[in-house]
């Protein structure tokens, strides 16, 4: 089931303030003030390479979404408005990623058989002390 879009747009620019505030160390007046078009990837110096990832894996876990490496270039953090507008794409939302399935989703798999060559395991001291 899908959520009406605006929904999801709201829910990404909530998300994102939020994973700004949090990651960057941000203070929520001034993420409050950030508008669609405020710059942020050289514009922020608490925005380097390395916390770009960091805000990129707190949003996946904030939103439920996977993003690839390939859907992402230096377009996409240009502006608070152009990072928002890319969370809220409709297919992003489409259905839930298999990361973050209700368990009662996944199909049980058996164990996989054990060959006959494997022992089974035994402490490495066992016959200490006798």
């Amino acid at each position: 089931m899908r959520t009406h879009p605006h929904k999801e747009s709201v829910a990404a620019d909530q998300a994102l303030r939020a994973s700004l505030r949090e990651t960057l160390g941000l203070t929520e007046a001034r993420v409050a003030a950030f508008d669609a078009g405020t710059p942020l990837f050289g514009a922020l110096p608490e925005l380097d390479s390395m916390a770009v990832a960091t805000v990129l894996t707190d949003l996946e876990d904030r939103l439920g979404i996977i993003i690839d490496d390939d859907e992402i270039d230096a377009e996409t953090f240009e502006t608070f408005g152009a990072l928002a507008a890319f969370l809220a794409r409709p297919s992003r939302h489409s259905a839930p990623s298999p990361r973050f399935w209700p368990a009662s989703w996944k199909t049980a798999r058996p164990d996989p058989p054990r060959r006959a060559t494997e022992r089974p395991f035994r402490p490495l001291f066992a016959n200490a002390g006798g």
